[in-house]
């Protein structure tokens, strides 16, 4: 099953340019700082959670001049890959 991941260093690289804490980011996204930090957590991670819709949102309209694609990647798993290997 597909999912979208976060480029974790991609969004705090931009949040490392404007001197934003977590706190002033997750503002900014109208979430909260723990959601913020679930979202950052490695996959893996009992407390990783991928992003929702309104994470994804927020973001693209925070930095309206970043595409989709610098922020966010789609994984589309290892079970998808084999079975289009197979058709």
């Amino acid at each position: 099953m597909s999912r979208i991941k976060v480029k974790v260093d991609k969004l705090e690289e931009i949040q490392r340019q404007r001197g934003w804490t977590d706190t002033e980011l997750a503002s900014r996204l109208n979430i909260t700082r723990t959601q913020l930090w679930r979202v950052k957590q490695p996959d893996g991670d009992p407390n990783h959670v991928d992003p929702g819709q309104k994470f994804i949102s927020n973001v693209l309209r925070l930095f309206p001049d970043k595409p989709f694609e610098y922020f966010f990647e789609i994984d589309v798993g290892d079970e998808e890959v084999k079975r289009r290997e197979r058709a």
